[in-house]
């Protein structure tokens, strides 16, 4: 089973609003700090070298971009990602 992945810098109102969309979903998830932990940033940076804006959201090894880009996708698509 994957899990949706949200990378972008703890504790700011998106990332905060990332997770509780995934909480309020039931998604299982983990966020990944980009301040600070060059580990992070160099793995989103080799994953997603177009940086857009933050936060950035994947669910395995696929992109599915921002934050809003989730919440537009049906649960029972997100569901399949995860499952998948």
């Amino acid at each position: 089973m994957k899990h949706i992945e949200i990378y972008g810098q703890a504790d700011t109102p998106r990332m905060l609003e990332a997770e509780s969309f995934c909480l309020r979903a039931g998604y299982a998830h983990v966020l990944r700090n980009t301040r600070g932990d060059d580990h992070n940033f160099q793995e989103f940076m080799r994953r997603s070298p177009r940086m857009g804006s933050f936060p950035q959201i994947f669910i395995g090894s696929e992109k599915i971009g921002s934050l809003r880009d989730l919440q537009n996708l049906e649960s029972y698509i997100v569901q399949q990602k995860i499952n998948g």
